[in-house]
């Protein structure tokens, strides 16, 4: 004869799992855990996406990168991952990928409709391609620097000193600004950089009139072409919101 005991603290432990899991399954597929950022490339579509409107997207979400297509992605902090990340996937192959959102764990993507993967190793993950191109599939991923939230605001708070001299208050505000930006594109520079394997630093320099940028250059080292990271950098300088400056200014920075 078998004799079943009943022990209240395994299932109290039971219980406790399932509305965790409940709760985070039910958190997971809420509308705008991640953002879909401007900076990904054109090529980009998106299904199964139960928020109303981009960029907002809910786990489940199913994106079709395009050959050749670059996805950016930034999450929301919860419960689970009180930080939040950013992530590029490239489509390194001439064929379009999907990728599936549904992971149960940041950064939450899916391996299942994808082939061959290494896992994360180092905030990098590589698939082959869907004809057995290796490394066809490559993202990186970063935590949030708080500092890119929202620049502007940081700026805002930064540059409220009072001052009698208003010209040398405008000439405060803007060097707060132009800090404050190049210190909020210091990520995604970095993002660029491993999605495409490059180390060295590179010199980017690019002019803003009024709030639009006008110019962009992206000075590469010797024997290194690399038209991927010149166009990864450019997307981030164009998609970022400027602040109304007063006169033309130059951004020359080693990232």
């Amino acid at each position: 004869m078998v004799i079943f005991k009943y022990n209240k603290q395994l299932s109290f432990f039971c219980l406790i799992s399932v509305i965790t899991m409940s709760s985070f399954n039910a958190e997971a597929s809420e509308c705008g855990v991640l953002k879909l950022q401007s900076n990904r490339s054109s090529g980009i579509s998106v299904k199964s996406n139960k928020c109303s409107e981009l960029p907002y997207v809910s786990m489940g979400a199913v994106f079709e990168m395009a050959p050749r297509g670059r996805l950016w992605l930034k999450s929301n902090a919860t419960v689970h991952d009180n930080q939040g990340f950013q992530m590029i996937c490239q489509n390194r192959t001439e064929q379009a990928i999907q990728l599936e959102f549904s992971g149960p764990l940041s950064p939450w993507l899916s391996l299942a409709r994808l082939k061959n993967c290494s896992g994360w190793v180092n905030n990098k993950l590589s698939c082959d391609g869907n004809n057995g191109e290796s490394q066809g599939v490559y993202c990186v991923s970063a935590e949030l620097n708080p500092v890119s939230r929202n620049s502007t605001e940081q700026v805002q708070r930064s540059s409220s000193v009072k001052m009698r001299d208003k010209n040398q208050l405008a000439n405060t505000n803007t060097r707060l600004n132009k800090q404050q930006l190049l210190e909020s594109l210091k990520p995604e520079f970095k993002l660029c950089k491993q999605l495409n394997e490059v180390s060295q630093d590179i010199q980017v320099n690019w002019v803003v009139q009024m709030t639009k940028v006008k110019m962009f250059e992206v000075i590469l080292p010797k024997l290194l072409n690399n038209n991927g990271l010149s166009e990864c950098m450019k997307a981030v300088v164009t998609a970022i919101s400027y602040p109304m400056f007063s006169r033309t200014e130059n951004f020359n920075s080693i990232f």
